[in-house]
């Protein structure tokens, strides 16, 4: 995946059995200077150092959640939402330096996601609060103006065998992923 802008957004669709949550659960994060994550069973982000700059109070529920996270750098703010709604905002965030890929379900080969992921998105910008609320259950294109990164996870069959399948299509560009450790099946 392509590396983040100094300022950015991050959007998912999650689903993972909240009954045997793992301590640490890597959503979009980089093999440095920034994480998205599921810690202890709550969506948080943040940058090196204070990995933990936005937390949302309440423990990830069963089901399909979507989180966003923005980040401006001129302001320094970062604003996490969950299901379209602001649920966590910092506006003293310093500026992540990390270099080198981003990772989807992992940070460093490491701390990986047990879950379902769809509609992962990377934009080279803060989305707006009413950006985020007004479209964050709908399909994109893949042309969107500032999206870098477009994961939509249709690839394959749906409950079918797709353990051939080794590339993730970037629908927003040409930086396709590679699909290791998932288990392809398209059951969510």
């Amino acid at each position: 995946m392509d590396f983040l802008t100094p300022s950015y957004t991050k959007e998912v669709w999650v689903k993972l059995d909240v009954d045997n949550l793992k301590s640490n659960n890597n959503i979009i994060s980089g093999r440095s200077g920034h994480a998205f994550r599921l810690i202890g069973g709550m969506a948080d982000a943040g940058h090196s150092r204070r990995w933990t700059e936005v937390q949302d109070p309440q423990r990830i529920e069963a089901g399909w959640q979507h989180y966003a996270v923005t980040y401006d750098e001129a302001s320094k703010t970062m604003v996490l939402y969950k299901n379209g709604e602001q649920v966590s905002i910092n506006h003293n965030v310093s500026a992540f330096n990390g270099t080198g890929a981003t990772l989807l379900g992992s940070f460093r080969r490491g701390y990986t996601y047990e879950g379902a992921l769809d509609e992962v998105r990377v934009w080279n910008y803060a989305r707006s609060p009413e950006d985020i609320a007004s479209n964050y259950r709908k399909g994109l294109q893949g042309t969107e103006e500032g999206l870098i990164s477009y994961y939509d996870f249709n690839q394959g069959v749906p409950g079918g065998e797709n353990s051939t399948l080794t590339t993730l299509m970037n629908l927003a560009g040409n930086n396709n992923g590679t699909l290791s450790g998932f288990s392809l099946t398209g059951d969510a």
